[in-house]
């Protein structure tokens, strides 16, 4: 299984702005996409369910831009992945099999069941916060686009 592009854009856009030293104050969503090689244009389409589910809060004008709208430890993967309208990742067939289940399961049903219920589990207990904090030790990275120190933003930068 691979999350789709733009579920993966979304976490690493909430993780971005839980590393900044304010994670609450706005940041152009311009910067956020280039620190992140995200194009502006998805990025700009992804915000609005966010925004909704109260994950991360925009404001227009010139100090315009947007940032975390709570604490990034009341902030579940799960709860961005649902916000980015990828829930049914722990629901869909994993060989994409139109009306998989109980009564007529695909070959790895059984098996991809135990596994989407961890998945989901680990989703639902993993903080931002958690994530944020092992990008900052240097344990882990939160994308591939080239600068900056893996698209973090360093201490102090806003």
């Amino acid at each position: 299984m691979r999350m789709p592009k733009t579920c993966v854009y979304a976490i690493q856009a909430v993780l971005y702005l839980a590393l900044r030293e304010e994670p609450e104050a706005l940041v152009p969503v311009r910067r956020v996409g280039e620190a992140l090689g995200i194009p502006p244009a998805v990025l700009v389409k992804l915000l609005p369910p966010l925004v909704e589910e109260g994950i991360v809060r925009t404001g227009r004008g010139p100090r315009g831009g947007v940032g975390l709208a709570g604490a990034p430890g009341d902030i579940t993967l799960l709860d961005v992945i649902e916000a980015s309208g990828h829930g049914d990742l722990f629901e869909s067939c994993v060989l994409g099999l139109d009306g998989c289940g109980d009564e007529q399961p695909c070959p790895l049903h059984r098996e991809w069941e135990s596994v989407r219920r961890r998945m989901h589990a680990t989703f639902a207990m993993t903080t931002i916060a958690r994530l944020r904090d092992a990008v900052r030790r240097g344990a882990m990275r939160i994308t591939d686009a080239a600068g900056g120190s893996e698209g973090a933003p360093s201490a102090g930068s806003g």
